[in-house]
């Protein structure tokens, strides 16, 4: 069944196609500059009509959802891996863990859509709650923290069906890098074959007694090496690598950075 909002496309586009054939015609029939001049502007004004209509006009899978977003500091950071991010477009990086800002920062959040380019700031009154933004489209969007009404990072993400968390809405963490990787030591990750062999599904978390928020990471092994592919960044302290699949016989793992 077609939608009432598609049925207003339709009629919408058909109208302006409509005039656009007009315009078209009396600026070929007109003899008169003004005329000329009029019947063309009517073009221009026509033709960015359907293209905006067009360009506008919702995507079949687009979905709505609320979209929460929670702020931290990053601890450890994973580069050049198989592991991404699943909101960030184009990721350079993938935040493993992190802690959280501190209490009684003053946090706001700018939310772009990178289609239409409206725009929205929101307060954050408490860091440790985050926020969360009701109704929102599916889209890419351009996401910048302020901190001290200064920006301090800036992300683009994409919301989908694809990240969609098991709750119904995205749950999307955000990350102020600051100078991360002017204090982070490059490690890489060891795991003895031994316990790499008691694995059954390759999937592992990483914290510290810092960590508030940590992602469970999939990378592949590097047998000849004995280490997981790509290349860790850690705020030093001490680290514990662990399987996240439960049951497993696999060992924590200790990572010591200090």
């Amino acid at each position: 069944m077609v939608s009432l909002v598609s049925i207003s496309y339709i009629v919408t586009m058909v109208s302006d196609v409509t005039l656009l054939v007009i315009s078209f015609i009396s600026l070929l029939k007109f003899k008169k500059k003004w005329q000329k001049t009029v019947s063309g502007l009517i073009l221009v004004v026509c033709l960015s009509n359907i293209f905006l209509t067009y360009y506008l006009k919702p995507a079949p899978n687009e979905i709505h959802a609320n979209l929460s977003i929670n702020v931290y500091e990053p601890l450890v950071i994973s580069k050049n891996g198989n592991y991404k991010d699943n909101y960030t477009i184009k990721p350079e990086y993938s935040v493993l863990c992190g802690s959280r800002l501190p209490l009684g920062t003053d946090l706001s959040i700018k939310l772009t859509n990178l289609k239409t380019f409206q725009n929205n700031k929101y307060d954050i009154f408490d860091v440790s709650q985050g926020k969360i933004i009701s109704n929102i489209s599916s889209g890419k969007y351009k996401v910048e923290i302020y901190i001290n009404n200064k920006l301090a990072q800036t992300n683009n993400i994409e919301l989908s069906a694809n990240n969609l968390g098991d709750d119904g809405q995205w749950q999307y963490s955000a990350y102020v890098i600051g100078d991360f990787f002017s204090v982070a030591t490059r490690e890489k990750i060891k795991i003895p074959i031994e316990d790499y062999e008691k694995i059954a599904v390759p999937v592992y978390t990483i914290y510290s007694d810092k960590t508030y928020i940590c992602s469970m990471f999939k990378e592949e092994y590097n047998e000849e090496l004995g280490e997981l592919e790509g290349d860790y960044y850690f705020v030093p302290d001490v680290y514990y690598l662990n399987n996240a699949v439960n049951p497993t016989e696999m060992e924590t793992i200790v990572i010591d950075t200090l």
